[in-house]
């Protein structure tokens, strides 16, 4: 904070991390205040308040958190993320205290159903059934039942459910890789053009914080947090990240310590317990023979050598 822009977290008037959670996109800071319920958005740059909401409210954000529903008094209200201006207003139906807007669908929701409307008509109600999240990119709705013991996957374009499955522990639905796989409920990863899962997490759920991946890298990066447990369930400690191979799912093919992110490029950050930060790339074992071979080419042994490491051949 200091760096970006000479402030200080009292200057934001919080006097500690405890019971926040931080975001962060391209133009602003994100702040849920679960000891207040006061939540608010920062300017980036300047740390500047530009928008606050209650979260007692129901809101939900699109995939690059771009827009803000917030269900209000009868009203849907869509705000710029950024700096809180209003985009649009739409009225919640009867019966409904929250919803989204998902290209041309309006959704509203309450405890028990959810409410689907399209170009002024109603295109399904979903029944036992309370909205979860949305997805703008490839226009999907997270849902689940009223005990919360199943989650859905469904198509707005299709009208129908296209994937479900049983309710983890701890609840989430993280589009990742430009929305081409979801970590649902930090159990398991699903590709979302066949909906067929892609690796699974169940044992080791408890410590699962994210997973990452681009197109171009052959791992799913899985970060993981081993240490103590706090009240939440979840572990708190030391950072490592898992390498999962796409190629055969579930085999681990390399652990990186301190992990702390991945880069939109698909390189690794890694800190190494003092001060310093790294950045490195990924590579397949193919790679990596390849780059050996490249070094070594014009390097020969002496005889001395070849007698010390035991090589007996050429």
């Amino acid at each position: 904070l200091e760096e970006l822009s000479d402030t200080t977290l009292k200057d934001m008037d919080y006097e500690s991390f405890s019971n926040l959670s931080v975001d962060s996109s391209a133009d602003y800071v994100s702040v849920v205040d679960y000891a207040y319920g006061e939540n608010a958005h920062f300017d980036i740059q300047t740390m500047e308040k530009v928008f606050s909401f209650d979260e007692d409210s129901y809101y939900f954000y699109n995939d690059d958190r771009t827009k803000l529903m917030i269900a209000g008094t009868q009203e849907l209200v869509v705000y710029r993320s950024a700096d809180g201006e209003e985009l649009e207003r739409v009225s919640l139906m009867e019966g409904y205290d929250r919803g989204a807007i998902v290209g041309d669908y309006r959704i509203f929701g309450n405890d028990s159903s959810i409410l689907i409307y399209k170009d002024g008509q109603e295109e399904a109600l979903l029944e036992d059934a309370v909205i979860y999240s949305i997805s703008d990119r490839k226009n999907l709705l997270f849902y689940r039942n009223e005990k919360e013991t199943v989650w859905y996957v469904y198509s707005l374009d299709e009208g129908k459910v296209v994937c479900e499955g049983e309710a983890g522990t701890y609840s989430c639905t993280m589009l990742f890789d430009e929305g081409n796989y979801l970590l649902n409920d930090y159990t398991a990863v699903y590709d979302t053009d066949t909906w067929e899962k892609v690796l699974d997490l169940s044992e080791i759920s408890t410590g699962v914080y994210g997973v990452s991946t681009t197109a171009q890298l052959p791992y799913f990066v899985v970060w993981y947090q081993s240490g103590n447990t706090t009240a939440s369930g979840k572990s708190s400690g030391v950072n490592t990240a898992y390498l999962y191979s796409k190629e055969y799912a579930g085999e681990i093919v390399g652990v990186i310590p301190n992990y702390v992110t991945t880069a939109e490029d698909g390189e690794v950050i890694v800190y190494d317990g003092d001060h310093t930060l790294y950045k490195f790339p990924l590579y397949q074992d193919t790679e990596i023979l390849e780059k050996a071979a490249e070094y070594v080419k014009d390097i020969t042994f002496t005889q001395q050598q070849r007698e010390k490491y035991h090589i007996y051949t050429e």
